[in-house]
């Protein structure tokens, strides 16, 4: 039994029951709905309780005091009994009313009906819902709404004029990663290179994990990291560092969105993200037996296409509402554009949040030939030498 209605006025005995067999899987829903029955009983006056001949596919009864309705699932009514006050739509027919389809809900009073619309926004011919569900028509919210219908409606927006909603685009934020593998060979003279192509802008603060093996076994035997020439961090041989041959290191740092954005941005997306690898003169890349190696991943949640700031709204969108966002009109936003590559804090080499006795002990280790965007180069002369230190020393506190 699926629904069971009670009818008629008060103090009537007129009932309908709607009946179905159930069964499972797609046959069976097909089974089920064809033998749908509807039966009444109780006074029939009126002949509302002479069921209908043509209910297939019945999903709802409403009564009146004299007079019943079914709702089939292709969101057409069938009506009969007492039709004086032209209850169906029209006298002299127990019919189903003309013009009537999209019928979601069918309520019935004493001598009138009601009857809830479901709608042909795009006047195709196909209930919304149908139409929707089958794939039919675009509904990329999944609001049963063709998305056509939602922008009309101004429910939706399509600043870029792709044919998809705004909404859907900005959704499609996924989670990226990338691995550089096993980088061979790595310590002074032997840098390595990993050349992450086409990365996403992120949304969140990408997670940076770099494992490295190989001549790491004393203080001053570091390995730095640098994405597009800035600073990323320096890895020191401490206690808990400490290898020499006998295993990797692994240190997972969180680098700022704003600092990763800014190092890969480029005019409505990102370029390359290129991350160096240099060790302190100290590391020599040939001194374990079983060689030497540098590995990064990084992982963070990839902002789409067209989202230059990583704000989760369309640049299009944006400098629409305001067209200051775009002040030389060539639709970008500006602060996308022209990100200089600058240092996050020049002399933080051992990345503790300040520059102090401890970067300027790193650097006077590091003294001689410099290797390219080795960080302790401050003034980029491709020797570390008193310059950097006179450089250092007036950046000597936080960052």
């Amino acid at each position: 039994m699926m629904q069971v209605q009670r009818c008629g006025a008060v103090g009537s005995f007129a009932w309908v029951v709607l009946f179905a067999a159930v069964t499972s899987g797609s046959a069976g829903r097909a089974w089920a709905q064809a033998t749908t029955q509807i039966r009444g009983w109780g006074w029939n006056g009126d002949g509302q309780t002479n069921t209908h001949s043509n209910l297939s596919g019945a999903t709802q009864i409403a009564c009146g005091e004299s007079h019943t309705y079914a709702l089939r699932n292709d969101g057409t009514l069938v009506g009969w009994g007492r039709n004086v006050d032209q209850i169906f739509g029209y006298t002299g027919q127990i019919n189903t009313p003309n013009g009537v389809v999209g019928v979601a809900q069918v309520v019935c009073g004493g001598i009138h009906t009601y009857a809830l619309f479901e709608g042909d926004c795009d006047g195709d011919s196909m209930l919304d819902s149908s139409a929707t569900v089958a794939g039919l028509v675009p509904d990329l919210n999944a609001n049963l709404s063709p998305d056509s219908c939602d922008l009309a409606r101004g429910w939706e927006e399509d600043c870029n004029q792709n044919d998809i909603i705004d909404s859907f685009e900005q959704s499609l934020n996924q989670p990226a990663a990338a691995d550089s593998s096993a980088l061979p060979r790595i310590g002074f003279g032997h840098p390595q290179q990993w050349v992450y192509a086409s990365p996403s802008l992120s949304l969140n603060d990408p997670m940076l994990t770099i494992q490295a093996y190989g001549d790491f076994g004393a203080p001053g035997e570091t390995l730095t990291v640098t994405l597009n020439g800035r600073f990323v961090g320096t890895f020191l041989a401490d206690g808990a560092d400490k290898n020499d041959c006998r295993g990797s290191i692994t240190r997972t740092i969180t680098l700022p969105r704003a600092f990763y954005n800014e190092c890969v941005a480029a005019p409505g997306g990102a370029t390359d993200a290129i991350f160096d690898f240099t060790t302190s003169v100290a590391v020599n890349a040939d001194q374990c037996p079983l060689g030497s190696w540098v590995r990064a991943e990084i992982s963070y949640t990839a902002a789409v296409a067209g989202d230059c700031n990583a704000n989760s709204l369309l640049d299009v969108c944006e400098i629409a509402l305001d067209p200051s966002l775009d002040a030389n009109t060539d639709g970008v936003i500006d602060a996308c554009q022209g990100m200089g590559v600058v240092f996050l804090c020049p002399g933080d080499l051992d990345g503790g949040g300040s520059v102090d006795t401890g970067d300027l002990s790193l650097l006077l280790m590091s003294f001689g030939a410099a290797m390219p965007g080795d960080p302790a180069d401050l003034d980029a002369s491709g020797q570390i030498d008193t310059a950097d230190i006179s450089l250092m020393l007036l950046s000597f506190g936080d960052c």
